[in-house]
């Protein structure tokens, strides 16, 4: 009987953890191809990383925006970002990159650009 529970048991644990990790994988391949965005905010240094400080949400999403200041920790994904961002550094750029959810208390998120350029004041109203 307790051989029967434990093999019970066994498959069961197996057959979660499958369906708990498979789903996981799939949609992170949908989440890099269709979630680079623009955002347009303020680039600063902190140390040896940059922080975003602007609108919570991207430029182009056309809902409703939350109406505080988001603090996102920037990741550079590529060398040119990385060059891009030391140069934007205490500016206002467009950032073209993903949202990704805060691994740290400090900041909100993690936003993995790998594009940055400057924001003319033209382009910070869309």
């Amino acid at each position: 009987m307790t051989t029967r529970l434990a093999k019970c048991i066994a498959v069961l644990t197996l057959t979660l953890s499958v369906l708990m990790t498979v789903p996981a994988s799939a949609s992170a391949s949908v989440v890099r191809k269709s979630q680079y965005r623009v955002w347009i905010g303020q680039v600063q240094r902190h140390g040896k990383h940059f922080d975003y400080a602007g609108r919570p949400c991207a430029a182009e999403t056309d809902a409703l925006c939350a109406g505080y200041i988001a603090h996102y920790r920037i990741v550079a994904s590529n060398p040119a970002a990385r060059r891009a961002l030391r140069r934007l550094n205490g500016q206002e750029a467009r950032l073209r990159g993903r949202l990704t959810p805060a691994r740290d208390a400090r900041h909100e998120g993690t936003l993995l650009v790998r594009r940055a350029k400057a924001s003319s004041p033209a382009q910070t109203g869309s």
